[in-house]
Formats: C-alpha cells, sequence, structure tokens
C-alpha cells in the first residue's frame, strides 16, 4: 500500500477545495446544530446571517469560521439584539467583528423583524436525518471494522474514515465497493484500503475483517 499515493490524493483535493454555493433553496442553514426549537424569525435571521456570511467568505477566500462562528450566528438569532451594545454582549462578537460587521449584522435582524409572518422559515428540519436502532447497529459495525485496519496501518482511525463517512455508509447499504463512490468526503485510497471491509460489514457478512 503505497501511502505516498494517499497522501498525493489529499493534496490534490486540498488544491481544489473551493467553499460552496448556498443551497439553491436557501436552506443551507438547517444544517446546523441545535436549532430545532428555534421560533421561525429566529430562523429568519439565521437563514438570512447564514448566506451573508458565506457570501463575505467567498468573497475572502476565508472558511465560513472567520468571520463568524456557527454558535455566535445561532446566538444572534435566538436574541435578535437591536443596539450595538446588545449585540456586543453577543459570544465570539469581538470588537474587531463588532468594528467589521456589527452594521450588517443588526440591518438583517431589522430586516426580518419587519417580515410578514408567512415569508418567515418553517419551523422543524427540511430533510430530517432519521437515527434507528438498525441504522446504529451498522455503524457500530463499520466502527470495529475501521479500528480494526487502522491499527494494522498504524494511523488513527478518524483519518482512515471518520464518523460522518461511517454514517453515510450505513444509511447508503452498499452492495459493491463502486457503490462508495457515492459517499461525499471518502477518498480513492480509503475506498481501495476498507472499502471490501466496510462493504461486508454494513451487510453483517462474516468476512469483514
Amino acid at each position: 500500500r503505497c501511502r505516498w499515493e494517499w497522501a498525493l490524493e489529499e493534496f490534490e483535493r486540498l488544491q481544489t477545495i473551493r467553499f460552496r454555493e448556498e443551497e439553491p433553496n436557501g436552506e443551507g442553514f438547517r444544517k446546523l446544530k441545535g436549532i430545532n426549537r428555534m421560533e421561525r424569525r429566529s430562523l429568519g435571521v439565521l437563514a438570512r446571517l447564514h448566506a451573508w456570511r458565506d457570501a463575505l467568505a467567498r468573497k475572502a477566500d476565508k472558511p465560513p469560521f472567520r468571520i463568524a462562528g456557527n454558535d455566535t450566528l445561532i446566538d444572534i438569532a435566538r436574541e435578535m439584539p437591536d443596539s450595538r451594545p446588545a449585540l456586543a454582549r453577543i459570544r465570539g462578537m469581538s470588537p474587531l467583528v463588532m468594528n467589521r460587521y456589527s452594521s450588517d449584522i443588526l440591518s438583517i435582524i431589522g430586516q426580518v423583524r419587519s417580515l410578514p409572518e408567512e415569508e418567515l422559515p418553517q419551523k422543524g428540519e427540511t430533510r430530517p436525518w432519521v437515527r434507528d436502532r438498525e441504522l446504529e447497529r451498522r455503524v457500530e459495525r463499520l466502527k470495529k471494522v475501521r479500528d480494526a485496519v487502522a491499527t494494522e496501518l498504524g494511523i488513527d482511525a478518524s483519518v482512515l474514515a471518520p464518523k460522518h463517512v461511517l454514517t453515510a455508509i450505513a444509511a447508503l447499504e452498499p452492495k459493491v465497493v463502486t457503490d462508495l463512490q457515492q459517499i461525499e468526503g471518502m477518498r480513492r485510497w480509503q475506498i481501495t484500503v476498507v472499502g471490501e471491509a466496510l462493504v461486508a460489514a454494513v451487510s453483517g457478512r462474516r468476512d469483514a475483517v
């Protein structure tokens, strides 16, 4: 197994990474954690803040969290401050962030406050992630196989296949190794190294390890 080829694939991927455009339906904000019980007007603020932040990040060619972290956006959306002093009390709103972005943020909040109810986002996930017992059992089988192969190779298990990849595999239930090419974030070298074992594990076959 040529680890240099693995590294080359990672380098190639890093060179081609670009920020993704906001989802066409404007629902990208729903991927943030901890917003299930948020009121509709707060969701409206969060939706616009999320789109605003990602647009700034793409323009500046920097990660979105360098503009403002997810937790900060969520806190702003929940509190909906109506003044600079109130905004400054939100965690993550450092003097630098306040100087650069407070006007934009307060403007967004003001715009959403004036929206009629029917124009606000609906509560709840548009694409809920349903966790069932069988899914969790498949994930556990995959973890055992991944951990065994990672130990054999002497590498960190999360490098070989992180948890979100295992969960995606468990949900997809691939029948053949080539099905793993559908998994976003799974590398060619990972499929080559552990693909057969993962496909066997997800189906519960005894030849998984």
